[in-house]
């Protein structure tokens, strides 16, 4: 789904403009005009996590919404309202990133630019209106929690990453092994939740949303009013899984606040989908060219963008399904099955033997690089073509999964958008069971070819094994690393994947390891023509 050509961005130049309006324009002079309209009023949508994502996907959607209300009001159907629809962001790491982020968007008044490459559109969002951060202070703590159990915020949204939920891989509910669950779950055990003070610090996000919950139930602070939880993260169901954890740790807290969030709190489900790496020389120097000035903030990301929302919202919400690209639904599952399945789970799927294939020529290989590889090309096709099926059709139809997968394979090989294989590579003990065994499930149940799947496996295996020579990113997979390195291939599978497959598969991934130790990643690429 891409943009309609309008006036909404700036095109770059081929060549670099020769004006003088680096020495004397400020990125204050190229702030949208809606921003006027609400300098002086409190933002509806308090946002967790500011990063490239957020800012290139559910910001960026914000932006365009309130561009065009404001330039076309005869675009927008009788739900139009009067609210702030701007977002306060929240952090809430102790990354030295994201402060270096949140200073550099501060810096700018909030402002950024967007890259939608090939095609050079070029934005200046403006509907970021101000940042906070929960670990910084005491007081900014408390500033966090009182946005976010405003009675005046409707919406709270958040992209934490999938490993930001602390989720138990293996049984789905909250990792009662994490320390800063632990942490959080005796910090609200043991103080009164009405002082936010006495909180501090709370480490995870789950924690953070039940003391704003709890906050918010109280008639004197948030007067009870109802809320939308918006969960824009790659997790399948992930407003359900959003709901299972914040009613678990609120139930075991305070069986009131669970009753209370179960009656006034909607989660809806999202599919969202923008590739969105992070932002090289190349990308300041074009924008530097275009607007005549240095962006500290910029966002690259490809044209395509796609985010299918559930139509499940307590209260009110921003128009976005005027934008083309946005779409409101009863149902997302097949949305969300098919971008998981064959976009994500793709990407994994290429991810370890890519690394392991040219490690020796580029560590920082990017996957536009890679699919210029007809191997590596065949291999991601075959792994598409076997998971199709369980997708039953998708959402669309057949004809419409074949221009979904030929777009995947070109949006893959976007040369503009150089992602490094490395990335794809991180929190891989997240994305296996995210992305990969749903569809495993489905196709064993069925008695369908899961070699493809095995092979995928046995890649992801002998790259933490040891045979990667580069860093691994993977936090909440160190027993995984650990058990491959001690070549423990059956409790791998049984933690990583899980304990539902049989000892026969577990012996077809380890002639796959063989495989590819014998005989190196490009014969083992090459090993699918003869299955």
């Amino acid at each position: 789904m891409t943009r309609r050509n309008d006036e909404s961005y700036t095109s770059i130049p081929s060549t670099s403009p020769t004006s003088t309006m680096a020495s004397t324009r400020t990125v204050h002079a190229l702030a949208p005009s809606y921003r006027k309209l609400y300098e002086h009023s409190t933002p509806s949508i308090v946002h967790l996590g500011v990063g490239n994502f957020f800012r290139s996907h559910l910001n960026f959607f914000t932006h365009c919404v309130l561009k065009e209300e404001e330039e076309n009001t005869n675009a927008v159907d009788s739900k139009k309202s009067k609210r702030n629809w701007m977002i306060h962001g929240i952090g809430s790491t102790n990354f030295q990133e994201e402060h270096q982020l949140h200073q550099s968007l501060q810096d700018q008044s909030y402002l950024y630019s967007v890259l939608s490459l090939p095609s050079g559109q070029l934005d200046v969002v403006g509907s970021l209106s101000s940042l906070g951060h929960t670990r910084t202070s005491v007081s900014d703590f408390e500033s966090a929690l009182k946005a976010m159990s405003s009675t005046n915020t409707e919406i709270i949204s958040m992209t934490v990453t999938e490993k930001g939920y602390h989720q138990d891989s293996s049984t789905g509910a909250l990792n009662y092994r994490s320390p800063d669950i632990i942490h959080d779950m005796n910090q609200l055990s043991q103080t009164n939740v009405r002082d936010a003070s006495s909180l501090y610090p709370i480490k995870t996000t789950v924690g953070l949303l039940v003391a704003s919950l709890g906050l918010r139930k109280h008639l004197d602070v948030g007067g009870g009013k109802p809320i939308t939880l918006l969960c824009c993260d790659n997790l399948p169901h992930n407003g359900d899984v959003l709901k299972s954890l914040v009613m678990e740790m609120s139930e075991s807290l305070d069986p009131s606040l669970a009753k209370w969030i179960e009656n006034s709190v909607a989660f809806p489900n999202s599919m969202v989908d923008r590739i969105t790496p992070a932002a090289d020389e190349k990308t300041y120097r074009r924008i530097k060219d275009a607007l005549g000035i240095d962006c500290l903030a910029p966002v690259q990301a490809e044209d395509f963008y796609q985010w299918v929302v559930e139509d499940n919202f307590a209260g009110e919400r921003p128009n976005w399904d005027i934008v083309n690209g946005v779409t409101f639904v009863d149902d997302v599952t097949k949305y969300e099955n098919m971008k998981l399945r064959l976009l994500n789970g793709s990407h994994t799927a290429l991810s370890y033997i890519s690394s392991l294939t040219y490690q020796d020529q580029d560590m920082n290989v990017t996957v536009d690089k890679v699919m210029l590889d007809e191997d590596i090309v065949q291999f991601v096709s075959k792994y598409m073509n076997d998971v199709r099926p369980t997708l039953n059709g998708g959402p669309e139809g057949e004809a419409h999964l074949d221009e979904y997968c030929d777009s995947l394979l070109q949006r893959f090989s976007n040369k503009d958008i150089s992602d490094q294989v490395s990335r794809l590579c991180q929190d891989g003990s997240k994305k296996f069971q995210g992305f990969v065994v749903p569809p495993l499930k489905e196709m064993l149940v069925n008695g369908q070819d899961v070699s493809m799947i095995q092979k995928v496996i046995a890649s992801w295996y002998v790259y933490l094994s040891g045979e990667w020579k580069g860093n691994i990113d993977d936090p909440a997979g160190e027993e995984l690393i650990q058990l491959a390195k001690r070549n423990e291939l059956k409790q791998f599978v049984n933690v990583g994947i899980g304990d539902f497959v049989s000892d026969t598969f577990i012996i077809e991934i380890e002639n796959e390891v063989n495989v590819l130790r014998k005989h190196g990643p490009r014969e083992f690429l090459r090993s699918i023509n003869v299955l």
